[in-house]
This record gives structure tokens, C-alpha cells and sequence, in this order.
């Protein structure tokens, strides 16, 4: 907490119109604007852009914000981490002033990944702590306790007594909101005795501040005074205008307490004044709220319904869960004494589903991270279990290696001794053959399955990449709608390849598993070829015309899915090797009493008649490249085969380099035929 607001001071100081830089001279905005626009080298373009986010902070921060946002383009651009870095320490201070503690976060979350990557452990505790700052103002306390101990840690191990101070005074905020007030104290006691050593008198301001909160909760109201009172003095001689109204609110609330509450009502248009100019929404709102409850006990009807309604309206647009709460709490409190029993139920009951709802939301919040823990603990338990599966067949291996030897020299033995050994030792080797013939086979097959597998983790990867970089840029709000329409364009497209893969990979898995079962029913060729083109046609942009050519009526007796699978994948295989603008017709003819024969035939670039000879090898996956660089697995071949041999069919292609391809299988007729 305390690192940001040393960094503040400076923004606060060099943001303000008319004030001075480091230098000492006057920021000229309209100057600077037009050292913005004739210069082109980098690092005057990326200095002067956050010259003009501190000039307009206060004033406009939406623009201060945009000019960051232009800055942090341009160092990722120019590959400056260390400019990026401190754009986003910019970015999450903003947030914080505004009240913003959300994007805040972000900022943050962003600032740690990069401080990790680099290794900085001091940018490292900086990040840790920031995020803790915007939990605890969010009100998640334990992820803000969480990170501040990290953050600690990291600090004592780099014996800085800044950052010690400035974690332990932090450890004791939150445990102040926990309600530890014992506990807090110490912490904040030892945070300020270590300020008071190295002379960190802003650090002395905020440990007096939260000590004077926790005086005032313990009911010690003179002492509560007396450290506020203090600490004010020295906010006010270092110009610390963020930490200003904290004690303001702090002051007042205190003087509220002992009933003094026409200077309760001074401190607190004194910290909505200073929220006003920084356009704090939740300063602001908060202020509205403790004037609101003010006016309640001085009898001003009028007016605290109106600061109250102020108060509300800020929480509800802003989406603040507890000040909404508080502030129907107090509209409630305000109908009930006029003798509006009707209405201010109407508002307690708003209140109570307010309190289910972030109630909810923080059940919700702690139910994630303990899935997430468990999934963790599963994931290790899996890892145990397949290292410990890797170790039995390790041993069952090498006992599998003695066996052999022993049966080896037995056979040798038994061959020597006797004829009919012999016999027996031929038929043992004959075994051997068969169970080398298996092996061999084996080993093809975890061949193909390790191609396969490669080929599939490549093709789920980058369109995930994709999506994962595209929903970054969304999420950032650094991508036009243009940019947005021409990159999903794009990942559309490499969406459906993948999403057919995996409907392969599904049924190919289903199919080794047996639980395919062939189930036989009539159906009509044509209305089933009609479908599987129609659904092509839709996702066309290869501009390929697609032709029916199966006479009306045909109808076959076979399974209806494994009839389907077999044709989207030909005409897919079809449309993948067809140049754009090409053709892809599907035909029908009898062949004889019991079988129909269905062709897929394209006028694409063909294939050798080698390359044909591998498509049906179930050896191995055969896969080329299309005619857009499309990417395959050989995988929907395979099925397809399988599938129509199944059903008792056959499969075979015929093509001819350069003039294209037909693919057909064969089918029984329909006993109606």
C-alpha cells in the first residue's frame, strides 16, 4: 500500500495544471501535445505520453488513462519490458484513484507475471503487495493477508526495511478488518517504529491513521483523536492528498462517536471535496453515505435522503456490493423513523439479498480455490500412479527378459534330448514367431499413435493459441472490431477443422472400444447425401459446388451414423484436396442384387498411385496437406474403413494425378430394392 502512495505523491504533484516537473519547469500540455506529434523516436514519444497522463489525471482521467494505454503499445512494440513494467504500475494506480480496484488488479496480476519472468524479486514483493492493496479494498481480506505475506517474506529476505515496513503495516490493515485489533496493532506499531528509524515520515502518517481506526473501535476515543490528529499534520506538510481524506473519514467518524457531529460534518465535506477533484467514485460514495447517516441523527430528513440516495445511486452504477448495502441500510433505518414501516421494508429486504449476494460471492470465491486445490491434488495423485505404473512394467520387462533366456536354453536342451521334443520345440517357435509377428505390429501401432498424437496436440493447440491470444487482445481492449472480424474469420475456420477432429477422435476411440454396434435400418441415400452437402455448403469458403447426384428413393440397409460419418468425411476429404471454385458430386449405382456402390468423386489434384496405395494401410496414419494448407490426421480414412467393413462393405479409391479423385464403398441394398 505504502509503495503506491510514494509513487502517488509524484503523480499528485506533477499531475496537477499548472505544476512542475522533476525539473522544475511548468507542465505545458499543448506543448507537449506537439512534442507528441513531430517526434518519432521512441523514447521521447513513450516519456512524453506519461508527462500527459499525470497532467490530465485528475482532470480527465479517461484521457490519462488513453495516453497510457498508447504508451504501453508502443514499449511492447519496441520490446522495452521495463517500460511496460512501469505502464502497468501507472495503469494499476489509476485504477486505485478512481476507485477502479478491479482493473487495478488486472494491472497488477499483469505487472507480477512480467516482474516474475525477469526474476526481480523487489518488483516481484512490489506487485505481491499492490495486489493485496486492491483485495482488501475489493474486501476479499484473505487473498489481501495471503499476498502480503509473500510479500513480507520476500522483504525480510531482502533485508529492505522499506518494504518490511511497508508489508507489516499492510498485514496489520487487513487484520484490522478482520476485526484481530490486537493483532493488528502490533504489526502496525512495528511498521511505524521501523518508519520512525529510517526516517519514512509518510509511512509514520498511514501506521497513526489505521491506529487511530483501531483506538476508536476499542472505544478509546481521545487517544483515537490525538493519533488521527497526528497523523494529519504530516499528511498535510508531505502533501499527501490521497491519505488526506482517509483521515478525514476517520476524524469524523470518531467526532460522530462522541456526538460531535457538527465537526463530523466538516471532516466529511472535506474528504468529498478532495474526492470530487480525483474523481474518486467510491470516496465520493462513501462520503455521501457518512453525511447521510449524519443527517439521520441530526434530524435533517431531507438531506440525508438525498446524500443517501447520492450514496446508492454511485454503488449501483459502480457495482460496489457493500456501500449498496450499507447505503439501503440506512434508507431503511431513515423510512422506518419517519413512520414509513411499508417502504422501509421494501429497502431491508433489498439489503438482505444484497448480504446473500456478496455472501454468495464470497462462498463462490472460496469453493473455486478449493476445487482448484483438489484438482491439484489429483492431478499429483495421477503423476504418482502413472510413475508408479512405469516402475511395474519396468519390472515386469526385465522379468519377461529372464523368461526368455530360461525358456531359450530349454529349448535348446529339449531339441538335443528327444524327437519328440523337437515337435514340441518346433511349435514353441512357432510361437515365437507369432508373438514377434504381434510385436512388430505392436511397435507399428504405438508408432502410428505417437504420430497420430503429435499431429492432433499441434492441431488443438493453435487454434487454443489463437483464441487465447485474440480473447487477451479483447480483454485488454487493444483490437478493433475490424482486426476482431478478420481474426475470427480465421479462427473459425481452424475452430471447425478442430472441432471434426475431435468429432473423429471420438468415434475412432468408441470404435476401439467396441461400443460402436452396427444397427441396420433403410435409408435413403439421397435425403442422407443431401444433409451432409448442405452442411458443407454452410461452411464453404473454398466457394467448392457440391452436386447430388444420388438418385431419388435409393435406399440401403445399413447403420444411419456409421452411413453418415463415412460420407461427411469422404466429401470432406474431397473438398480438402479440391482447388477453390471446384467440384465434389456424389453418385449411386447398383452393382448387383445385394449391393449398392456410393462414389464421392472431385475434380481436384489427385494422387500417384503410391500415394493411393497408403491411404487404406492399417499400418500407419496417411495424411498430406490441402489445397489451402489445410492440416490432417489420415484419421477419418481410417474410420471410414473400418466402418464400411463393418457394415460388410468395402472401400477402395481411384484417382489420377492432376485431374482428381473418387472415393467409393459399397453398401447393401434395401430388401425393397
Amino acid at each position: 500500500m505504502l509503495l503506491r502512495k510514494i509513487f502517488l505523491l509524484i503523480v499528485l504533484l506533477a499531475g496537477i495544471p499548472g505544476s512542475r516537473n522533476a525539473t522544475g519547469a511548468v507542465i505545458d500540455p499543448d506543448s507537449l501535445e506537439n512534442v507528441l506529434e513531430s517526434s518519432v523516436k521512441y523514447e521521447i514519444r513513450f516519456k512524453t505520453l506519461h508527462e500527459l497522463s499525470k497532467y490530465h489525471l485528475y482532470t480527465d482521467p479517461v484521457k490519462s488513462e488513453s495516453y497510457l494505454i498508447e504508451g504501453l503499445k508502443e514499449a511492447r512494440i519496441n520490446g522495452d519490458s521495463s517500460a511496460v513494467a512501469k505502464t502497468y504500475m501507472r495503469l494499476s494506480q489509476l485504477g486505485s484513484i478512481q476507485g477502479e480496484y478491479d482493473k487495478a488488479l488486472k494491472y497488477d496480476r499483469y505487472y507480477l507475471r512480467l516482474s516474475e519472468t525477469e526474476l526481480d524479486t523487489f518488483n516481484i514483493t512490489q506487485a505481491l503487495n499492490n495486489i493485496g492493496d486492491d483485495y482488501q479494498y475489493m474486501g476479499f481480506y484473505n487473498d489481501a493477508y495471503d499476498n502480503y505475506q509473500k510479500a513480507r517474506k520476500l522483504a525480510i529476505a531482502l533485508k529492505d526495511d522499506l518494504l518490511i515496513a511497508v508489508t507489516s503495516y499492510n498485514i496489520g490493515t487487513v487484520l484490522k478488518q478482520m476485526g484481530q485489533l490486537e493483532q493488528a496493532e502490533g504489526y502496525i506499531r512495528s511498521s511505524m517504529e521501523l518508519s520512525r528509524q529510517i526516517n519514512d515520515r509518510e509511512g509514520i502518517a498511514y501506521s497513526l491513521k489505521d491506529l487511530g481506526e483501531i483506538y476508536r473501535i476499542e472505544g478509546k476515543f481521545s487517544n483515537s483523536l490525538e493519533a488521527l490528529k497526528e497523523s494529519l499534520v504530516i499528511s498535510d506538510s508531505l502533501g499527501l492528498n490521497y491519505l488526506t481524506p482517509e483521515i478525514y473519514h476517520k476524524l469524523a467518524e470518531t467526532y460522530c462517536a462522541v456526538d460531535s457531529l457538527d465537526q463530523a460534518l466538516n471532516y466529511y465535506n472535506g474528504a468529498l471535496e478532495i474526492y470530487r477533484r480525483v474523481s474518486n467514485n467510491k470516496g465520493i460514495g462513501d462520503s455521501y453515505l457518512g453525511i447521510g447517516r449524519l443527517m439521520i441523527d441530526q434530524n435533517e430528513d431531507l438531506k440525508a435522503e438525498s446524500h443517501l440516495e447520492s450514496a446508492l445511486a454511485i454503488a449501483l452504477k459502480e457495482e460496489y456490493g457493500k456501500l449498496a448495502r450499507d447505503s439501503y441500510e440506512q434508507l431503511s433505518r431513515l423510512y422506518e423513523k419517519r413512520g414509513n414501516y411499508q417502504e422501509s421494508l421494501r429497502l431491508h429486504k433489498k439489503l438482505k439479498v444484497l448480504d446473500d449476494s456478496l455472501f454468495s460471492e464470497k462462498k463462490n470465491e472460496q469453493f473455486a480455490k478449493l476445487q482448484l486445490l483438489h484438482e491439484t491434488e489429483q492431478k499429483d495423485s495421477e503423476i504418482r500412479l502413472i510413475k508408479e505404473q512405469v516402475s511395474n512394467e519396468e519390472f515386469k520387462s526385465n522379468v519377461l527378459v529372464v523368461i526368455l533366456a530360461l525358456a531359450a536354453v530349454i529349448l535348446f536342451n529339449l531339441y538335443r534330448s528327444s524327437v519328440r521334443r523337437k515337435k514340441i520345440n518346433r511349435l514353441l517357435i512357432v510361437h515365437q514367431k507369432e508373438i514377434e509377428a504381434n510385436s512388430k505390429e505392436m511397435e507399428a501401432l504405438l508408432e502410428m499413435k505417437d504420430k497420430f498424437f503429435s499431429i492432433i496436440s499441434h492441431d488443438l493447440r493453435s487454434p487454443i493459441n489463437g483464441l487465447v491470444g485474440v480473447i487477451d487482445m479483447l480483454h485488454e481492449g487493444h483490437i478493433t472490431q475490424d482486426e476482431l472480424k478478420e481474426v475470427s474469420r480465421s479462427l473459425k475456420g481452424r475452430l471447425n477443422n478442430t472441432r471434426k477432429l475431435l468429432d473423429n477422435l471420438l468415434d475412432w476411440a468408441l470404435f476401439q472400444m467396441d461400443h460402436f454396434k452396427v444397427i441396420e435400418e433403410p435409408l435413403d441415400m439421397h435425403r442422407l447425401t443431401e444433409d451432409n452437402l448442405n452442411f458443407f455448403r454452410e461452411i464453404n469458403d473454398k466457394h467448392v459446388h457440391f452436386f447430388n447426384k444420388v438418385p431419388e428413393h435409393t435406399m440401403a440397409e445399413a447403420d444411419r451414423n456409421m452411413t453418415d460419418l463415412v460420407i461427411r468425411n469422404l466429401v470432406s476429404n474431397s473438398m480438402k484436396f479440391t482447388d477453390e471454385g471446384g467440384m465434389v458430386e456424389v453418385l449411386a449405382e447398383e452393382l448387383d442384387d445385394q449391393f449398392l456402390m456410393i462414389a464421392i468423386r472431385d475434380n481436384g489434384i489427385g494422387m500417384t498411385d503410391e500415394e493411393a496405395a497408403h491411404l487404406f494401410d492399417n499400418s500407419s496414419l496417411y495424411s498430406t496437406r490441402g489445397t489451402a494448407n489445410e492440416r490432417g490426421t489420415g484419421l477419418g480414412l481410417k474410420l471410414c474403413q473400418e466402418f464400411v467393413e463393418r457394415m460388410g462393405g468395402k472401400i477402395w479409391v481411384e484417382s489420377e494425378k492432376g485431374t482428381g479423385s473418387t472415393f467409393k464403398f459399397t453398401v447393401k441394398k434395401a430388401e425393397s430394392q
